[in-house]
């Protein structure tokens, strides 16, 4: 038997089907009468998911392709992806990518909140964050933070102004990628010197992303280590030197544009972050946060309180 589920986002509607007891891609837990209707909603291309579920095993919901962070409110539920599986304890956060072929089991009826970003958000300034369900319990030092903030974003949506809208899931979005960032590497417990290496070469390249100059020959000349040392060791992490670069760069410029100094004109912001051509520039904004750097101002402006 086909399931066909809808899920709104913006003005479209994606429709996905998926076969009964076969949990596939995008798959978001728990499913079944015993569950209650989720409460969906969208604020600034956000899809916010409400939802109490009760115990069922490997059921799947759609959901729309991007990043979901997911927080157990009340519950357990166990999340089994290739590389193996994790328990979210009442009260745990859960991050994964919704393309990933991931299986969820609730063990105790569950109440949660799941926020899906686009994935066009997160691919270039933090490529290949999560490799299966990243799990961030109580446990960690960050977990009061993000609790704190959720809690309180989930509670004041509905009377939030659509003006800050879009702000608020900026803010959400960037502390969801910093806390994931962080826990990642704390969970992979590295502590050898070529991962002592690497972070300090990702803070240099932070701190000079401001140089035109900057580039891979030179990053790995200023740590003294072969250029193809410096492209094993962020291979290592899934990624590659002058697209990292690239990335922040274009972060930083997007975080830029959000400023309410109508002063500073797109180029100078441009060349500010190192992009010595803007029609360059212009294109890989484009792509990569799909719209150019003018049009995208427009729209922060156009969501401000007159």
């Amino acid at each position: 038997m086909v399931l066909l589920e809808e899920l709104a986002i913006g003005t479209q509607t994606v429709r996905s089907e998926r076969r009964a007891g076969r949990p596939g891609q995008s798959a978001h837990v728990g499913a079944g009468a015993v569950s209650e209707p989720a409460k969906t909603r969208v604020f600034a291309g956000v899809t916010v998911i409400e939802q109490a579920r009760g115990r069922k095993r490997d059921a799947a919901q759609a959901l729309p392709p991007g990043y979901a962070f997911s927080h157990v409110r009340v519950g357990r539920v166990r999340v089994t992806s290739e590389s193996g599986s994790v328990v979210l304890e009442s009260g745990s956060f859960g991050m994964w990518d919704t393309s990933l072929p991931l299986s969820f089991e609730v063990l105790e009826p569950t109440q949660q909140t799941t926020f899906v970003f686009e994935e066009r958000l997160f691919a270039q300034a933090f490529p290949q964050i999560w490799q299966g369900c990243l799990a961030l319990t109580k446990q960690s030092p960050l977990h009061p933070l993000l609790s704190g903030f959720f809690n309180t974003l989930v509670s004041q949506l509905d009377s939030l102004p659509v003006a800050y809208h879009l702000a608020t899931m900026a803010m959400a979005r960037d502390l969801m990628l910093h806390a994931s960032a962080a826990e990642r590497a704390q969970q992979a417990a590295p502590s050898g010197p070529r991962e002592v290496l690497t972070r300090q070469i990702l803070e240099y390249i932070e701190q000079h992303l401001q140089n035109q100059t900057l580039s891979p020959a030179g990053v790995a000349k200023a740590h003294g280590i072969s250029l193809r040392y410096l492209h094993l060791l962020f291979s290592a992490r899934g990624l590659k030197v002058a697209s990292w670069i690239r990335g922040r760069r274009l972060e930083r410029c997007r975080e830029a544009l959000q400023s309410l100094d109508r002063s500073v004109t797109v180029t100078q912001i441009a060349l500010s972050w190192g992009f010595s051509d803007t029609s360059h520039f212009s294109r890989l904004f484009r792509k990569t946060f799909g719209g150019a750097p003018n049009s995208y101002r427009r729209q922060i402006r156009a969501r401000l309180p007159s």
